[in-house]
């Protein structure tokens, strides 16, 4: 029998696959519209949506013999060239959906949209476009409908709602919005909404500004000719008013549908999988709850010949409408966005300008572009035009011109003069970060330490604020696990038990890809479910991740817990923290809390004999773990949240308080990972696991900086003391790197590339002469008159080039152009008589050598 074990996991809670007229359970009261919406009967509730002619003509624009087309061709009545290849669409389930998939990345891309193929498992892909908006693009609305089927055919479910949203693709692209619009068409709805909730669930871990949702499903029935429709919504968000705007849309554009709302609504199709994340959302579907359920509904009948096509043609005009209504469409004439929207005193700025509905290039063209503040004015030094509704704009900032927003013109022949109020933001001149030396090259005898200086200039006349942290090191080795039969075990130590009142497990973790079915991760665990059980990690398919912790005397719980799913091919830090104090167990992905469970659960007062297992945990219940894991730490304290984030990213030596094991696995090669705690409970390598280089995010153990973050004034410095340990390190050469984000809008990010030579010779020095990584370095002075010089550097002899071209992508100078050695190379760019026609403004340099090509921008001021 099985036990209940306490079960907290990232776990998406997906619908049962439901098949027949059970998709959609007639639980819900039917609700005349009346009794919801109008304050007295037979009107329209009060609003502020008037009719609007662009709206009207969208609904007009929606036409029958296309939506007829789709539907044909996704359920295999007609065939559709795929490329070169012309195929039937004979099944939209799991066998036939890659086709499926791969006509709609070709529809929708043929409307010149952003096409997305979101895959998310070996069996899902959802596809969607993108549109973006041209005041608001940050904030999206979706419309959206399942692509996937039960069957062959399945035209009303629901080839109905895909041929709606490629209808919209096709009318909507032509048109600009203020906001983004996404076309999405959803995979493995049929299955539990396993697409839909896939990317509710990564747009939520994003922080997306989703504002809206329309999703159709089954739009095609009406067998008694009452054009009766249910609107299915609940309150969450702004689902009623999305609900309350397709009734008011169906009076002003005289659709003549009879709407019934649901309040709450099924929670049976993909807009669930939005309210579950506190999205506004709501379905559109044909009157299922009202009597008229599709007798061939998940049949093989299920087929075009059974459409009430004025009725699916009805359906389809008033989604395009609330749609059009809720993006708010514009035919005025006007500059949509200015990017960058900020320029600084003193310094040239390169402005993208877009328009809408604009015609820069027709007529007599774009004859002025400037800025405007008050009676001051800006003038473009140049200008190019790309398109009737892009043109880049050069500006030449004056060191006094006033601070604070500034209007953006642009006069042509046909629009006139079109403005953009305070649109563009001039700042006082910025911080110019130099660091020296720009790489460091260090020699320690081992047992011994060293420091060293690493000095930030600020050349700006504004505060340089700076954040410091240490790069990722080329020692940082990973487990690579196959999946198939390859593990790691740690012989049984009770010091590995989860015994006692707290408890804490973590790790980095990176998954190929996710699985069809459960894998185990790791754990101390029977074979089987017995009472020798004590704690487990498993991953689910979609990104479900579960964590396993059983108590004393076979005493179990199990709970689940809704959360976001873990991604695939990024590195992911885990922790899981049980704490018997406060009775709940914790999980924290990449230092944030994002389940808790609470509980009363007791530890296991013994050790079970198992031994404790990475890759898989008992060889039995669920196959191995495929993917890849570093830094696994086990620990008897409950680990808070500064403690988890502050250690996260360091190597740690083994020595802290309550680590009984300590896996960092940088060995790097044999058949054996070391635990570096004094308990040396050290695992041995099964079945071929493989060692990779990894990338987590991890800072080196052997050098440590002694200041994180801080500000440097106008014009002064700041010396930052590196300490390099060779004091746990065999002997060798380490690598490793210094980022230094900071607030020079010109170089936001310094690497400092690092090498620690550990070596037994007597006097070893360090080695600056020896470049360790390709590196361009930022021209000095910058900005610069009449002459600069620039710095590189490079490990390896190659053939060279150093060439200086203009804004436009002109050449103007060639610097370099020969076989130079490994080393480091400096040359003055001096804007000398055969090239003094040089005028003020951004100009870019081009170091090539062998296949490493790196771009910086410099500027000259005259």
């Amino acid at each position: 029998m099985k036990k209940n074990i306490l079960f907290l996991g990232m776990f998406i809670i997906l619908s049962s696959i439901i098949m027949g007229q059970d998709k959609y359970p007639r639980l819900l009261e039917k609700v005349d519209v009346a009794k919801i919406w109008h304050s007295t009967p037979g009107t329209i509730p009060e609003n502020t949506v008037g009719y609007d002619p662009i709206v009207a003509d969208i609904i007009n624009q929606t036409n029958l013999d296309s939506l007829i087309s789709y539907v044909r061709i996704l359920t295999g009545e007609d065939s559709v060239w795929i490329g070169s290849t012309k195929v039937l669409l004979q099944n939209r389930g799991s066998s036939g959906s890659d086709l499926a998939a791969d006509y709609l990345i070709q529809k929708l891309g043929s409307y010149n949209l952003n096409v997305e193929d979101q895959t998310y498992s070996n069996t899902g892909r959802n596809i969607y476009a993108v549109q973006q908006g041209y005041l608001y693009p940050e904030k999206q609305f979706i419309i959206c409908a399942h692509y996937d089927a039960v069957d062959v055919y399945c035209a009303d479910d629901n080839a109905s709602g895909a041929a709606a949203v490629i209808e919209a693709a096709r009318i909507l692209s032509k048109y600009d919005f203020k906001y983004t619009l996404i076309y999405a068409l959803w995979d493995e709805e049929e299955i539990g909404l396993v697409g839909s909730n896939y990317y509710a669930s990564q747009a939520a871990s994003k922080h997306d500004q989703i504002q809206g949702v329309l999703n159709m499903d089954m739009l095609a029935w009406d067998g008694n000719n009452d054009n009766l429709l249910d609107i299915h919504t609940q309150n969450t968000a702004n689902s009623n008013d999305i609900a309350n705007l397709m009734v008011i849309v169906n009076w002003l554009y005289e659709l003549q549908l009879n709407p019934i709302i649901y309040n709450p609504g099924t929670w049976q199709s993909d807009h669930s999988s939005f309210w579950n994340y506190g999205f506004g959302a709501v379905l559109l579907i044909e009157a299922y709850y009202g009597g008229d359920l599709n007798p061939c509904y998940h049949g093989i009948e299920d087929r075009i010949d059974k459409f009430n096509l004025p009725y699916f043609h009805k359906l389809s005009k008033l989604s395009m409408g609330t749609i059009s209504t809720l993006l708010e469409a514009t035919q005025d004439t006007l500059l949509a966005s200015i990017t960058p929207d900020i320029g600084y005193q003193t310094y040239p700025s390169n402005v993208k300008i877009k328009g809408v509905n604009t015609h820069f290039l027709e007529g007599s063209g774009t004859q002025q572009v400037w800025l405007s503040k008050a009676q001051e004015t800006i003038v473009a030094d140049s200008f190019i035009v790309n398109s009737n509704t892009i043109l880049n704009a050069y500006f030449q900032i004056p060191a006094l011109a006033p601070l604070g927003p500034w209007n953006v013109n642009v006069e042509c022949s046909i629009d006139g003069i079109v403005t953009k109020v305070d649109c563009f933001n001039i700042l006082p001149p910025p911080a110019i970060i130099v660091v020296n030396p720009d790489s460091i090259v260090v020699g320690v005898l081992p047992g011994s330490t060293i420091t060293k200086t690493l000095t930030i200039n600020n050349q700006g006349p504004s505060n340089l604020y700076f954040d410091i942290r240490g790069g990722f090191s080329s020692t940082n080795y990973a487990l690579q696990f196959d999946g198939i039969n390859d593990y790691v075990e740690v012989p049984d130590n009770p010091e590995l038990s989860a015994m006692g009142s707290e408890f804490t497990l973590e790790f980095w973790i990176k998954v190929e890809e996710y699985p069809n079915t459960t894998q185990e991760v790791l754990g101390k665990w029977g074979v089987g479910w017995t009472e020798d059980d004590e704690y487990c990690i498993n991953i689910h398919p979609s990104g479900i991740f579960e964590v396993g912790i059983s108590g004393v005397s076979g005493e179990t719980i199990r709970a689940n817990v809704l959360s976001n799913p873990i991604q695939t091919q990024i590195w992911t830090h885990i922790a899981t923290v049980f704490d018997g104090n406060t009775h709940s167990l914790k999980i924290y992905t990449n230092g944030v809390l994002i389940a808790t469970e609470n509980t009363n659960i007791i530890l296991m007062d013994r050790d079970t004999g198992q031994p404790f297992r990475m890759g898989t945990y008992d060889f039995d219940y669920y196959p191995y773990f495929k993917g890849q894991l570093d830094e696994v730490r086990i620990w008897n304290v409950a680990r808070t949240q500064d403690e988890i984030q502050t250690f996260m990213n360091e190597q740690l030596t083994g020595t802290k308080t309550g680590l009984l094991g300590y896996w960092c696995f940088d060995e790097g090669i044999g058949s054996n990972s070391f635990d570096k705690t004094i308990n040396a409970n050290h695992g041995s390598l099964h079945n071929g696991v493989n060692w990779v280089n990894s990338l987590t995010p991890m800072k080196p153990g052997w050098f440590f900086i002694n200041v994180d973050s801080g500000v440097c004034l106008p014009n002064t410095s700041i010396d930052i003391e590196l300490l390099f340990d060779a004091t746990e390190v065999d002997t060798g050469d380490y690598y490793a790197s210094i980022i230094i984000n900071n607030s020079d809008p010109f170089s936001p990010s310094v690497i400092v590339p690092i090498q620690m030579i550990v070596s037994t010779l007597v006097g070893v020095e360090d080695r600056p002469e020896i470049p360790i990584a390709f590196k361009l370095e930022q021209n000095y002075p910058n900005p610069f008159n009449p002459s600069t010089k620039i710095n590189w550097q490079l490990p390896v002899s190659s053939w060279q080039t150093l060439k200086v071209y203009d804004i436009l992508g002109n050449e103007v100078a060639t610097l370099v152009n020969e076989e130079k050695p490994a080393g480091r190379y400096e040359v003055e760019f001096e804007t000398s008589s055969s090239i003094q026609h040089l005028a003020s403004g951004i100009y870019f340099y081009q170091l090539k050598a062998g296949s490493f090509v790196e771009t910086k921008k410099m500027i000259l001021l005259r």
